[in-house]
């Protein structure tokens, strides 16, 4: 077996085990990002890479790069921000179709038949085909993305007691999303783009359930906007390092 399919069976085994593990735990968390919210918007478009490392006794430690998006709309930017999204017909990114949830929110992440998910290496193009009051889309990018913000903290949260997150420097970033989450709770906070840290108070963190499957996530991203057919449009370049599964006690 060549050095690339070791890292897929390793990372495919790691798939299965994590959503086994969140499954028996009767939680939801899964690496997806956490994307801004501007107040004007009516949408956003986000891109992303996500670094996903994998360790393998015979290989070591690999980073891999996996491409996700998510797709938001609102009729107004006043349900945009309170979460009311719209539907917007077919959205693709780089060709890849986004699945529309039950919220009309759309995503596309990877999985077993998809390891890589969408391919962000040299562009970032979307195409959304409207419906309602959101108007046809297609924008070409480029690539542009914040270089990762690797994560250089433990995995261990204790919500007696203040906890960093500390990260790499990430180049070509507007700002950066900070994120600890168990469940369907979590605390977040946004710094500027040259942040290396970010601290949580005991305070905060006491607002988390304690969980043996949490998630830890940092998240640079930049973004552009331009109006179409009076709507505000947000582009949304990201890329994200998680540590999962984590643990708050």
């Amino acid at each position: 077996m060549n050095r690339n399919n070791i890292f897929k069976t390793s990372l495919l085994v790691i798939i299965s085990l994590s959503t086994f593990i969140i499954s028996c735990k009767k939680e939801t968390i899964t690496p997806t990002p956490t994307t801004p919210t501007p107040g004007d918007a009516d949408g956003v478009l986000a891109a992303v890479r996500t670094k996903i490392s994998v360790t393998n006794p015979v290989i070591g430690t690999v980073s891999y790069d996996v491409g996700t998006a998510v797709a938001l709309f609102g009729s107004t930017p006043a349900n945009f921000v309170a979460g009311t999204f719209t539907d917007a017909g077919t959205v693709t990114s780089n060709t890849k179709t986004l699945t529309k949830q039950s919220n009309n929110s759309y995503a596309y992440q990877f999985g077993a038949t998809d390891l890589e998910g969408i391919d962000y290496s040299s562009n970032v193009s979307w195409n959304v085909t409207g419906a309602g009051s959101i108007p046809a889309i297609t924008k070409n990018l480029g690539n542009i993305f914040p270089t990762f913000p690797t994560m250089t903290n433990g995995s261990t949260v204790s919500r007696t007691a203040p906890f960093t997150i500390t990260n790499d420097y990430s180049s070509n970033a507007d700002s950066v999303i900070y994120v600890i989450a168990t469940g369907n709770k979590q605390v977040k906070k946004t710094l500027y783009g040259s942040s290396t840290s970010c601290t949580f108070t005991a305070s905060e963190l006491s607002t988390l359930d304690a969980s043996e499957s949490a998630l830890i996530q940092v998240n640079a991203y930049n973004l552009t906007s331009e109006l179409i057919s009076g709507k505000r449009i947000y582009y949304v370049n990201m890329a994200t390092d998680n540590k999962m599964p984590s643990k708050v006690e």
